[in-house]
């Protein structure tokens, strides 16, 4: 099946999944992360704040309004939400390190990010969307040898993943914020 095919099955199964049981943040949480790899931004927001009004002090709710918001270029928000949610969830997971880095790296905050991203990956080696940013971080740092090192890496495990299919499939939203991560990605 094709990979549009998957992201339509995806969201009939997300919106099953909150018509069996529209109190579950859960299925809204499920719900949100289809519609942002469907880069329907608006209705992953609204999704999450569904999960957020089910579950109030849902940390992964948070969390995964932050992901959103990295890709919106929203990095104010984005490290807002995440530290909340490491309040919340004090035992969190390696993608709350990885987005406070991200919105760090939006920033400017080079130094920054590369220690919150190499923290990340320190916990879940196998991640490869850390080292992507970890990589563009590199380059904004003018570390381009450390920058070349996490790409070998991620294309050692990834071979598909060029600059061309980054950009068409990863939810980023169209504008600035994007351009200088393919740019950076192509040094």
């Amino acid at each position: 099946s094709s990979v549009e095919e998957d992201k339509n099955r995806a969201l009939t199964l997300a919106l099953k999944a909150t018509e069996l049981d529209n109190k579950s943040q859960t299925a809204y949480w499920a719900l949100a992360f289809t519609y942002l790899y469907r880069k329907e931004h608006i209705d992953a927001i609204r999704a999450v704040k569904q999960a957020m009004i089910n579950a109030p002090s849902f940390a992964d709710g948070l969390a995964l309004m932050a992901f959103i918001n990295n890709y919106l270029g929203n990095a104010e928000e984005a490290i807002g939400q995440i530290q909340k949610a490491m309040q919340l969830n004090p035992l969190y997971a390696y993608d709350y390190l990885y987005n406070l880095g991200w919105a760090h790296y939006t920033l400017g905050e080079y130094d920054k990010a590369i220690e919150l991203l190499e923290e990340a990956l320190y916990r879940n080696e196998n991640a490869l969307n850390p080292r992507l940013i970890l990589a563009v971080s590199y380059i904004g740092a003018g570390n381009q040898d450390d920058a070349e090192w996490q790409v070998e890496i991620i294309m050692a495990n990834r071979p598909e993943m060029s600059v061309g299919y980054i950009s068409k499939e990863f939810p980023f939203a169209e504008g600035g914020k994007k351009d200088k991560i393919m740019q950076y990605l192509r040094k």
